[in-house]
Formats: structure tokens, sequence, C-alpha cells
């Protein structure tokens, strides 16, 4: 079986008031996962809010934090469930393309 990969590609940070050093903290994470099975392939995207976790960093510091550790942020921030529907969505959306159970077409011209 296919294994699903997740990308982080983007956050969105507050300041935090009142910080001596110009922290930010992290708000919300937009991920997408991707699944490539033979020749089919699906995709999901999404976001999660991450405010909770109190991801305070300073700028250059968040800049430099890995895109695997930020994935990581969203996996706890959405909860092992959450990434198991998701993952499965993904699986399922393949067995469909493998599969087709309804369709459509055009007619022939002529």
């Amino acid at each position: 079986m296919a294994e699903v990969t997740w990308f982080t590609k983007y956050y969105d940070y507050s300041v935090v008031k009142e910080s001596p050093n110009g922290q930010v903290q992290v708000e919300t994470l937009h991920w997408r996962t991707s699944l490539d099975e033979d020749e089919f392939h699906a995709e999901s995207y999404g976001t999660v809010s991450t405010a909770d976790q109190a991801r305070v960093y300073t700028l250059p510091a968040l800049q430099n934090v890995p895109e695997s550790v930020m994935t990581g942020w969203v996996k706890d921030a959405m909860g092992t469930e959450e990434v198991d529907r998701v993952e499965q969505s993904l699986r399922d959306n393949i067995a469909e393309q493998k599969n087709p159970q309804s369709g459509g077409g055009t007619p022939a011209e002529g």
C-alpha cells in the first residue's frame, strides 16, 4: 500500500503582545496531503489552528523551522482520528478511480 505524503507549505502567525524580543506565535498551518498509487493520484488540502499549541518563536527562528516539524504540528493539532480519516479518504479516492461505481461521458459525433 502506498504511503500518504503530508506537506505544510504555509503558516500564519501573530505578534505576541508585550514580547520583549519580538516573538510571534503560529496561529494557523496550511497543509496538503498526496497519495500516488500506480497511475492514480489523490490530494487533500486544509488548514488547522495551532493557537492552543503555544508555538512561540522569534520570527527568524520560526522561518528556520523545518517543514517536517510543522507537519508534526499539523498532525498533533488534528489528532489521530482526523489524520486517519484524511488518509483513508485519499485511499478511498484511489480505490474509486481504480474501480469507478459511476461515470459520465459525451455521445459520439455524427
